[in-house]
């Protein structure tokens, strides 16, 4: 694939990153194909803004994501998948602590001539709970190579 190809994706998921973490939730769930499910809602734009919507009705701490080491890897001539490194800071009161590191696994997919994501996974290095984000909860995971990683899923 070219380097436009590479751009567009890791910019798209940049702009994923930035909408989020201004809890701007139609600039977040844009990003999505049409199929895509997440964390709970979905398939579809519209209603992964919903979901989203009601994740940042609860939420009251700032938070930045930073991504890193974009390793991109074509599947086809429409699809890739993306392993990136993720730190994530939680900024309250005038503090920033850093309160996730992890990677992010993300599936991308052309979907009318644009860069979409249809599978967006971020598999943390350490145990979370966000007080402010009650709709989720972290799970462990036993990767299929052995790793131990931890999830959001929804809350029961």
């Amino acid at each position: 694939m070219n380097a436009d190809s590479f751009i567009a994706i890791q910019s798209l998921i940049v702009r994923y990153c930035q909408a989020h973490d201004a809890q701007n939730a139609a600039a977040a769930s844009a990003c999505f194909s049409k199929d895509a499910t997440y964390l709970g809602s979905g398939p579809g734009p519209e209603a992964l803004r919903e979901g989203f919507q009601r994740v940042y009705e609860t939420r009251s701490a700032q938070r930045r994501h930073v991504l890193t080491n974009f390793d991109i890897r074509f599947t086809s001539k429409d699809a890739a998948t993306v392993v990136a490194i993720e730190q994530m800071y939680t900024i309250e009161d005038g503090h920033a602590e850093l309160t996730l590191v992890g990677r992010y696994y993300v599936e991308v997919v052309l979907e009318d001539s644009e860069w979409k994501i249809q599978f967006l996974e971020p598999r943390m290095d350490t145990t979370f709970e966000f007080a402010d984000t009650p709709q989720l909860t972290c799970k462990q995971v036993e990767g299929e190579d052995g790793d131990t990683y931890y999830v959001l899923v929804p809350s029961a």
